[in-house]
């Protein structure tokens, strides 16, 4: 069976690179591009705005999602773990999970 767990993060390198490649054969400079003021302008509008977003409205589920939901559930799969490791003679095999 293949394994296809990294093929997301190289595809996404690979057409970055490319669009950079495109926008050098169209003579556009991406560096003198996000130095404009217009667009460094824009950038900040919208960082400021997502810093807004986070800051009024998705900090509390998402932080409530993380702390009871994910760690919790991790939490509660490591530390049963643990028992069963605990829980294993010397001598006998380590049980099928």
């Amino acid at each position: 069976m293949k394994n296809y767990k990294n093929r997301g993060f190289i595809k996404i390198i690979i057409i970055l690179v490319i669009i950079l490649i495109v926008l050098g054969y169209l003579g556009l400079n991406v560096k003198s591009i996000l130095n404009s003021p217009t667009v460094s302008s824009n950038l900040n509008y919208v960082w400021n705005a997502v810093v807004w977003l986070w800051k009024t409205i998705l900090v509390v589920p998402i932080t409530f999602i993380w702390n009871k939901v994910m760690v919790g559930f991790f939490w509660n799969n490591f530390a049963g773990l643990i028992d069963k490791v605990q829980a294993v003679e010397p001598s006998q095999t380590l049980p099928k999970l």
